[in-house]
């Protein structure tokens, strides 16, 4: 606030409770029951109300605040379609509770006023939608200041990195298989996991990489600041993200920002988003 004395902010008492997946939607629909009493504080003083994504629990309370002032207007971005559960591995009950929430977020944007989007695929799928779509590029910048300048020398080195969720989607149980085979060619290939994930994920996952014996060659690191993670990515060979479904993923954008060869599987939106890094050969899928 002191930094930005002309932006008012609104706060509501909220804090994180759920350490499972399975209490996510719980906690989304705690957030937003906490928000609400706020749509009345903000109703009639804004004329653009901008939602940072497009997620049910992100599109909510534009569009609870659309119903109540119809001159406000609605703007949004979008940057990924949610599969159907067929589509991506992991528990069939938990890819189902995001994929109708996604239907549902889609039915309450129909009341936005316009959306941006980050690859032409989003664009043609919601116009068909009848929405107004803009295309633009990341939604997310670059902070370059905090890949420039030394490597914090207590960085660890890595042969690959991975950055994002840890969640069956993302691929984190296909790079256990990856590491495998790789480790039989070569026992020094090393693999950081950098990003948060519940508990059981994790534990589950930390029990496959034993079982595989590669705790010498599989490192989870947790979340990371900025710096901690550019760090990384510039104390690595190459990224590796074999997620099943991505828009325009920002761990990616950072990867080619240090100059990080990427290798990722082939999927639609890459070949739309980034077909410069296809064609360098920077992106290999």
């Amino acid at each position: 606030q002191k930094e930005l004395p002309g932006v008012v902010f609104f706060t509501f008492p909220f804090a994180w409770k759920g350490k499972t997946r399975w209490t996510v939607p719980l906690e989304f629909i705690r957030a937003n029951l906490l928000i609400f009493p706020f749509i009345f504080k903000v109703r009639g003083k804004f004329d653009i109300v901008y939602s940072l994504t497009s997620t049910l629990d992100m599109v909510f309370f534009p569009w609870v605040l659309k119903l109540l002032d119809q001159k406000v207007r609605w703007f949004t971005m979008m940057d990924n379609l949610v599969p159907k559960p067929s589509e991506r591995p992991g528990n069939y009950i938990l890819k189902v509770i995001p994929y109708l929430a996604f239907l549902i977020a889609n039915l309450l944007l129909k009341k936005a006023d316009g959306m941006f989007v980050v690859t032409n695929l989003l664009k043609q799928y919601y116009e068909k939608k009848g929405m107004k779509v803009i295309k633009t590029g990341t939604g997310n910048g670059l902070d370059i200041d905090s890949f420039s300048g030394k490597i914090d020398p207590k960085t660890p080195r890595f042969t690959a990195l991975f950055g994002g969720r840890l969640h069956p989607a993302k691929g984190i149980f296909d790079l256990v298989a990856i590491t495998k085979e790789i480790v039989k060619r070569n026992k020094n290939y090393t693999l950081g996991m950098m990003g948060p994930g519940d508990y059981k994920t994790i534990n589950k996952l930390l029990e496959v990489i034993k079982t595989n014996n590669l705790s010498q060659n599989i490192f989870l690191l947790g979340d990371k600041n900025a710096k901690e993670r550019w760090d990384l990515y510039r104390n690595s060979d190459f990224f590796l993200f074999p997620s099943y479904a991505e828009g325009c993923p920002q761990v990616v954008l950072e990867a080619f920002a240090v100059n990080k060869l990427v290798i990722a599987y082939d999927l639609p939106e890459y070949r739309d988003a980034f077909r410069k890094y296809l064609k360098s050969g920077q992106l290999i899928i």
